[in-house]
């Protein structure tokens, strides 16, 4: 009997030890794992990225990213981004707003205006991007449009003075070719064709409180 006593404690011992290591491995993993992981936390870049290894299919994640890519004028990448954003999710309004918008910036109102239709078409009461949709509307020679989108920033608040100014250059294309055709293709010297760039300037900067 005791004998039988001895090696039950033996066992018990070795059980023991053998469970202690194996505590003290899988909390070394844990360790390393969480070190690794605060690097991650800690620089930005890496978390964007890795974000998007974890979940491939998330849109918010590829959103992130190409916001971040924009922001440090890695233009290529962060339009790759946020198109991947919206292909995985065309709902969400803002991703095609900050896509419309970079494209504006960088004097692309013809890609912009989709972007731009597109959120109105979807949702005509969300607040962003009505001032800089009118401006591309007008910079690429929808004059009545940009006239009516101007209108309609107005009341959703948009900057006034730009607001206004698209206002009366698209009037003023309007009536300079109406004058034209009146004169059977007489050219007219002076006929603006190109948003002043003050006014793209004016559109990227301000923010009223609901920013049209």
């Amino acid at each position: 009997y005791a004998a039988a006593v001895a090696r039950r404690r033996q066992s018990i011992r070795a059980f023991a030890l053998a469970g202690g290591g194996l505590c003290a491995g899988l909390i070394g993993v844990g360790t390393i794992r969480s070190a690794r992981r605060d690097r991650v936390w800690h620089d930005s870049e890496t978390l964007f990225r890795q974000a998007v290894v974890d979940a491939p299919n998330a849109y918010r994640a590829h959103f992130m990213l190409g916001a971040w890519a924009f922001e440090h004028k890695r233009q290529r990448e962060g339009e790759r981004e946020l198109r991947r954003s919206l292909s995985l999710f065309p709902y969400d309004p803002y991703v095609a707003f900050n896509l419309a918008e970079q494209y504006r910036q960088s004097n692309r109102c013809s890609a912009a205006v989709p972007m731009y239709r597109w959120i109105m078409n979807m949702n005509k009461n969300f607040p962003l991007g009505h001032t800089g949709f009118s401006i591309c509307l007008l910079e690429t020679g929808n004059y009545a449009e940009a006239k009516r989108s101007a209108l309609d920033a107005l009341r959703f608040g948009g900057d006034s003075a730009a607001l206004r100014r698209v206002i009366s250059l698209a009037d003023s294309v309007s009536a300079a070719t109406e004058e034209k055709e009146r004169s059977h293709g007489v050219v007219l010297v002076g006929t603006p064709s190109k948003v002043p760039e003050s006014m793209q300037k004016t559109a990227g900067n301000t923010r009223s409180p609901r920013d049209r």
